[in-house]
């Protein structure tokens, strides 16, 4: 009898134990964290720039000074600079420029433009050219008139009387008369043409071996 009541106390111990065994404890399988994804950075205020075959410029700015061509082929080379802009820049003239001036190109990845004064622009036109980036635009004002060339004008100074005056000598108009032979005799011919940049090409002379045009070209002016 005393057998019987130490095994049943044996079995039920080892039993209780086996079942706190089994349910005491447990396990997961580890989490991974998220990972974020950056935001694209905001890009900055676009920034223009420019400097001109005639002498003008401008520091970068989001509202850059007015352009003033002060004759037709002068060049403007511009630069728009952005921060974070991954799109590249585009710059067009307003539809009131017309002709008077051109851009290029229409678009640009580094944000390099050139403005040419192509033909006659009044003051008053409100010509402006707008410039492009990422989410962001800069106007700049053609803020002067665009002459066109006033026509060539030629004139003469007499040879003696250019290397002898001081300077400014008025040239005769009209025809001259050559008293003799060799550039002794010879004249100074001044052509000139009031806002025009480029260059003249050599006078095509008609009067056979009598007279010779020694300079093959002059350079160009710009008058008022």
């Amino acid at each position: 009898m005393r057998l019987a009541k130490l095994c049943s106390a044996v079995l039920a111990a080892v039993f209780v134990a086996a079942l706190a065994a089994c349910g005491g404890s447990s396990s997961s399988a580890p989490s991974t964290p998220a990972t974020a994804t950056p935001a694209p950075a905001t890009p900055g205020a676009l920034q223009i720039a420019y400097t001109s075959s005639f002498g003008a410029s401008s520091a970068a700015s989001a509202t850059p000074a007015a352009i003033a061509f002060g004759a037709e082929t002068q060049t403007v080379s511009v630069t728009a600079t952005q921060a974070n802009n991954t799109t590249g820049f585009s710059a067009a003239a307003a539809p009131a420029c017309g002709t008077a001036v051109t851009v290029s190109p229409a678009t640009s990845a580094t944000g390099a433009f050139t403005i040419t004064a192509a033909n006659t622009i009044a003051a008053s036109a409100n010509c402006t050219i707008t410039f492009t980036g990422a989410a962001s635009t800069a106007t700049v004002a053609v803020g002067a008139s665009v002459p066109a060339p006033g026509g060539v004008v030629m004139s003469w100074v007499a040879d003696a009387a250019y290397a002898t005056q001081p300077a400014p000598i008025t040239p005769l108009l009209g025809p001259i008369n050559l008293i003799g032979v060799t550039s002794t005799f010879g004249a100074v011919l001044v052509v000139s043409e009031t806002h025009y940049v480029s260059t003249f090409n050599a006078p095509v002379v008609t009067c056979g071996t009598n007279l010779a045009a020694l300079t093959a070209a002059t350079q160009g002016n710009i008058a008022g």
